[in-house]
């Protein structure tokens, strides 16, 4: 059922989770599953599992996959703001 203005104008804001941040928050050697990290970044379930497909993507993550379910490890940390301009002048 759609909401009314009223009713949008009064939705809380929600503050979204960086990949930085995502990263502090995992451990070396921790398995998480999609579920685990989705709660943490606080969307939907899809929108986790295509953020975290990019992160694996780029190296910041691996997955593994077991019968019953998926595992992600943190495989580095995200660059700091010094080292990201670094990057971008090479």
């Amino acid at each position: 059922m759609p909401i009314s203005l009223r009713e949008y104008h009064h939705l809380p804001e929600k503050n979204l989770k960086s990949n930085r941040d995502l990263l502090n928050f995992m451990k070396f050697n921790t398995p998480y599953t999609t579920t685990d990290l989705q709660k943490f970044l606080e969307i939907q379930h899809p929108a986790a599992l295509q953020r975290l497909k990019k992160l694996k993507k780029s190296g910041y993550l691996k997955l593994e996959i077991t019968k019953k379910e998926h595992k992600w490890f943190k495989e580095k940390d995200w660059p700091e703001e010094d080292e990201i301009e670094a990057i971008t002048y090479l």
